[in-house]
């Protein structure tokens, strides 16, 4: 647990010592933000207690970062979250030994940390 804790420290340190790290996009969408950090391919999206992230292929990215389809994406992965589709637990070190993501460390403290396995366009109704 300490280790964890001063992980955590150092990251937010890093984080206001290198604000650069993450260049992406930022958005936020139905109580959800998403942030795509480009220097990891990962997408992220957070809601209030729970942290989603997305490895992000070309085409996602291409599609979440032109303005026109951006609504369009973030609705279909709001979906997938709302149907449990595709949400694997994460730990927090299990996160960061797998995404290799330190801010993303650092943004998800306090919060549940989920993988989301997607692909454009392949959410499910959940309507019975």
């Amino acid at each position: 647990m300490r280790f964890l804790v001063v992980l955590s420290l150092l990251v937010l340190t890093g984080a206001q010592l290198f604000p650069f790290w993450n260049s992406g996009n930022r958005d936020r969408h139905d109580g959800y933000q998403f942030e795509y950090h480009s220097r990891s391919h990962l997408l992220v999206v957070r809601d209030t207690g729970n942290c989603y992230l997305i490895h992000a292929d070309k085409s996602l990215v291409d599609t979440f970062v032109d303005k026109a389809t951006r609504d369009t994406v973030e609705d279909d992965i709001i979906q997938h979250i709302k149907n449990n589709q595709g949400t694997h637990a994460e730990s927090h070190l299990g996160s960061l030994t797998h995404f290799h993501d330190i801010l993303t460390s650092a943004e998800c403290v306090r919060r549940k940390i989920y993988s989301l396995d997607y692909t454009f366009g392949t959410a499910t109704s959940s309507k019975s």
